[in-house]
């Protein structure tokens, strides 16, 4: 038995640090030294392996994930081609595992894609992609069931927000791009119709971020949509350089960024745009994400926003 004290008695060294054993009748005597050192070395040896070993492997290629966003890029430094995209992890076949939605790019400016500087993955039309989880077969693995679901989400991809927008038990997707947003309705029989003007939930601007919040507590999930900035690729004209002179991306226009929305569920399959009467429409900020949660604990959601080049805000409830 080892021990950390000293079972009595002055200590002529009281400096430093003592181990002490007991024998077999119970007499505490100082452990042999180098036992002690070979304990504290194996104690080493055995730290440094679980300091060096892998928590995380990468298994997209060996689990079906085999995605490659797409940016567009073709030389012209178009700026909505620097931002990524967004993925959502949810179970839309609800067998009680989660799968994968990936949002996708696209060209700009009308080019064709043979203009691209890298060739995309996929063959035309360019569209998000549905992987379903296979995990009920006994072993992690995604299938690409993009075209079976009837998901034809063909714009430029920002982000996505995944919730049972309709209380129907089926998880719904909203989908936000460079222009034109997309509401996709779960039917619960791994299909989704898009229902986007029905519900009236569009936003034709530069959304990116999104999030599904029941701000008035009515038991109906309510949206916000974060919007970046005034952009078309039409009208900027900008050419911007690196120190070396070179050319490169542009950053946001100084004072170009777009108020936010939000959206109240009616409960019917449609929303009201409520952003004006809200007050959200009061301040602009760039949003690049959103996250809402009851930050004063009064039992009433508020909403963060990070925004980009300004300061971010807290929508208090």
């Amino acid at each position: 038995m080892l021990s950390f004290r000293a079972p009595g008695g002055p200590d002529p060294n009281p400096m430093i640090p003592k181990t002490y054993e007991s024998d077999s009748r119970g007499t505490a005597r100082q452990a042999p030294a180098l036992r002690i050192l070979g304990w504290c070395a194996a104690l080493c040896v055995w730290w440094t392996a679980q300091s060096h070993a892998e928590i995380f492997t990468d298994a997209t290629e060996s689990t079906g994930l085999d995605f490659q966003h797409f940016n567009g890029m073709s030389g012209e430094l178009y700026f909505p081609e620097m931002m990524g995209s967004g993925v959502a992890l949810f179970d839309y076949d609800g067998d009680g595992d989660l799968d994968v939605y990936l949002v996708q790019g696209h060209m700009l400016g009308g080019k064709p894609v043979s203009e691209a500087t890298f060739a995309p993955r996929y063959g035309l039309p360019l569209t998000d992609r549905l992987y379903r989880n296979e995990l009920d077969t006994g072993e992690l693995r995604f299938t690409d069931v993009t075209r079976a679901s009837g998901l034809r989400a063909e714009g430029y991809g920002m982000g996505v927000a995944a919730a049972d927008y309709d209380n129907d038990g089926d998880v719904d997707l909203y989908v936000t791009n460079y222009g034109s947003n997309q509401l996709w309705s779960n039917r619960g029989d791994g299909t989704f119709e898009q229902v986007t003007e029905k519900a009236g939930v569009d936003d034709g601007r530069w959304s990116v971020s999104a999030a599904w919040v029941d701000y008035d507590r009515d038991g109906w999930l309510d949206l916000y949509v974060g919007n970046y900035a005034k952009h078309t690729i039409e009208s900027d004209r900008r050419v911007c350089r690196m120190a070396k002179l070179e050319r490169d991306y542009c950053g946001p226009l100084k004072g170009a960024t777009d108020p936010d929305s939000l959206f109240r569920n009616r409960g019917d399959g449609t929303f009201e745009d409520v952003s004006e009467s809200s007050g959200i429409r009061k301040a602009h900020g760039g949003a690049l994400g959103v996250v809402a949660a009851d930050f004063d604990g009064d039992r009433w959601p508020d909403i963060y926003v990070a925004n980009d080049g300004v300061a971010n805000q807290l929508w208090v409830n």
